[in-house]
């Protein structure tokens, strides 16, 4: 990643390229805090591949998922975008479980197309609050809710269907 700096000197103006390491900051925070460049590209609604690009420094991201990247790994932008590498994140997967953790069902047809939908968990969680109040079981409740918690990345259930559908909702 480069950016450019306008220096005068003698009234002439150059300009110098700045290397900063966005991408090698992404890879390291990523790692750091065990994630696969899929779990980050599907909680920033990206591709796996826009992740490894901007590893790589082939591209980078968006501007406006600056933010959102940052939000993740608990650093400012001044950090991610830090030119001395080596930055260190002020929390943990644990602390960024809940509110980053997405469900995701996973609806496979019987003629080989596949759709996904992502729930984040706040929202699955806010769901059961009001399911609770009409009668959800508490203990549905608790075993989504550790899930959830747990640093487990796996399929929570696989349904095939009568017509040959097939159903994975799991946590990611």
């Amino acid at each position: 990643m480069f950016g450019l700096e306008r220096k005068e000197n003698a009234g002439l103006v150059k300009q110098e390229v700045i290397h900063m390491n966005l991408g090698k900051n992404i890879a390291e925070l990523r790692k750091k805090n065990n994630l696969t460049q899929e779990e980050l590209a599907n909680m920033l609604g990206v591709s796996p591949q826009a992740v490894s690009k901007w590893e790589n420094d082939a591209a980078c991201p968006d501007i406006a998922l600056l933010p959102k990247i940052a939000e993740i790994f608990g650093v400012t932008i001044d950090e991610l975008m830090n030119e001395q590498g080596s930055i260190h994140s002020k929390k943990t997967v644990n602390s960024r479980i809940e509110t980053k953790r997405i469900i995701q069902i996973n609806v496979l047809s019987a003629d080989g197309k596949s759709s996904k939908i992502n729930i984040p968990f706040k929202l699955v969680s806010a769901g059961m609050k009001i399911g609770a109040m009409f009668g959800l079981d508490d203990n549905i409740c608790c075993a989504i809710n550790t899930a959830v918690e747990s640093e487990v990345i796996d399929d929570l259930i696989t349904v095939d269907g009568d017509n040959g559908e097939k159903v994975t909702i799991k946590i990611i």
